[in-house]
């Protein structure tokens, strides 16, 4: 019997690989999924000891979970440069599901016995948002580890979102926190940008592990605290989050959000030693002196805080952390006002904060001022730059647009928590601090207590959560993409009919 030639065998192996579907849609679910369940297993294996109920649930979701999602994957072809529609369309898909199934997860082990209860804290936990229903001190471990980890894995989306599927749509926009320098891209394609951020994100991670275990805290306080500090979740074993901590955890914690609030383009390039052309970065220079003029402002106008109190109170606000060393909500309305302006503001482009962004502000500012001097000399001309290069007009239309999609999102949700017998006040601190993945403000508390809001408030916040994780921009292009991919089944059934019925 005569062998086959080795050209012969293989290429009905090549020919099944290439018939492989290819989805980038179905890879981001399947692998936030995988991911779901290696942050479950973990949080039953190391909470065992706590509640071994709450551990052996998760533990064996996390098991089918990961199981699920490898076999899946397996089943797909990832592609190098997807088409951006899809990309976004993924990830607000990815995190839709993920929402549904901590919300089950949240029911299952008993942590709330109310679905709507459970719903809200599944989208706080996947969009950093640093609001709660729950009493995180009466938590299981395995839990409050579970609960981390939402933000955790919500974090990496949101990066995801800025690195990987903003540049893809919007190629050489200054809105995408472009690259200083040259040399190799962070972002070459869309496959090889998510594993940097992911290595870089896990070692961020253990770094801020092992800086809180340094600092004094014990094992589960420095997970906890690692996860919700490198995702700016603010989520903490602690009803009153770091009040009760020492002076060395509240300095890893301000290093830690600086450094979260900062772009990963930035830190890809500070990995790489290119030290010295960051500062011609407008929006890194710009992210230092609001958290420098925003401590020392805070410092000055709240009587008995401390520089170092106010640096960490501005750093949580600009980072959208949402991290507390105190009820500063009873403080003067001046410092209320300075805080919501940066959380409004929020952190770079390209990190795991949320808000309008430094970049997007810097460049407003500037259109503005433009504006005013045409309005005294029309015949003016005057030129918006940002790192240095000059600002074209199509990227201030984008600029100008999101903001009004910005300010009309904050408006609607501050409308709908006053329908809610949210007082003006509030309902407007927290529309603009929820939509900013922040939480806490005037309203709720500032360790983000959603007890004082009705459930019919509670429930308004979750769709204005999921636009502030995906951000805006993606958020409305993976709708229009979604449709646009609905409309093509429509009319792939009809003519599916059609001939059926001619024949």
């Amino acid at each position: 019997m005569t062998k086959r030639p080795k050209s012969e065998t293989a290429l009905p192996r090549l020919s099944q690989e290439r018939a492989r579907p290819s989805s980038y849609a179905r890879l981001a679910v399947t692998d936030g999924i995988v991911a779901l369940g290696v942050i479950a297993a973990f949080s039953g294996l190391a909470g065992a000891f706590d509640d071994s109920g709450d551990a052996l649930f998760l533990g064996g979701f996390g098991v089918v979970a990961t199981t699920f999602g490898v076999a899946a994957h397996r089943r797909l072809d990832r592609r190098l440069r997807p088409a951006p529609g899809r990309v976004l369309s993924g990830l607000a898909l990815s995190w839709l599901i993920l929402v549904v199934i901590g919300m089950g997860i949240y029911l299952a082990t008993g942590t709330t016995d109310r679905v709507d209860n459970a719903l809200v804290e599944s989208a706080a936990g996947f969009s950093t948002t640093s609001v709660t229903t729950l009493d995180p001190s009466t938590l299981t471990v395995p839990m409050q580890l579970f609960r981390a980890g939402t933000q955790w894995l919500g974090g990496l989306i949101g990066i995801i979102v800025g690195v990987v599927a903003l540049p893809l749509v919007f190629r050489g926009s200054m809105l995408t926190g472009a690259a200083i320098g040259s040399g190799e891209r962070l972002n070459p394609n869309a496959t090889i940008a998510q594993q940097r951020v992911s290595k870089i994100y896990l070692v961020f991670t253990l770094l801020m592990f092992g800086g809180y275990v340094a600092s004094g805290l014990g094992a589960l306080d420095s997970i906890v605290h690692a996860f919700t500090t490198v995702s700016t979740g603010g989520f903490s074993s602690h009803a009153d989050s770091f009040v009760g901590f020492g002076s060395g955890a509240r300095t890893v914690a301000v290093v830690g959000m600086t450094v979260a609030g900062s772009s990963y383009f930035v830190i890809w390039w500070a990995l790489r030693g290119r030290i010295a052309p960051l500062w011609r970065s407008t929006e890194l220079r710009v992210y230092v002196g609001l958290l420098a003029a925003g401590s020392v402002l805070v410092a000055l106008s709240a009587d008995g805080v401390g520089l170092g109190e106010a640096a960490f109170m501005a750093t949580s606000a600009l980072s959208t952390t949402g991290y507390a060393i105190g009820d500063w909500t009873l403080l003067d309305n001046s410092v209320l006002m300075l805080l919501l302006i940066l959380i409004g503001t929020g952190s770079m482009s390209g990190s795991a904060g949320g808000g309008l962004r430094v970049a997007r502000a810097w460049t407003l500012v500037g259109f503005a001022r433009r504006e005013l001097r045409r309005q005294l000399d029309p015949h003016s001309v005057a030129v918006i730059k940002q790192g240095g290069a000059a600002i074209g007009e199509p990227v201030l239309e984008r600029t100008t647009g999101y903001q009004i999609a910005h300010l009309g999102l904050s408006g609607l949700a501050a409308f709908l928590l006053a329908a809610a017998d949210v007082d003006v006040v509030g309902a407007i601190y927290t529309g603009i601090s929820v939509l900013s993945t922040h939480g806490p403000g005037v309203g709720t508390d500032a360790f983000g207590n959603l007890e004082p809001l009705s459930p019919l408030a509670r429930l308004f916040l979750t769709p204005f959560m999921l636009a502030g994780r995906l951000t805006i921009l993606p958020l409305l292009l993976a709708v229009s993409f979604a449709f646009r991919v609905e409309k093509g089944a429509i009319r792939r059934a009809r003519r599916i009919i059609t001939r059926a019925i001619r024949r």
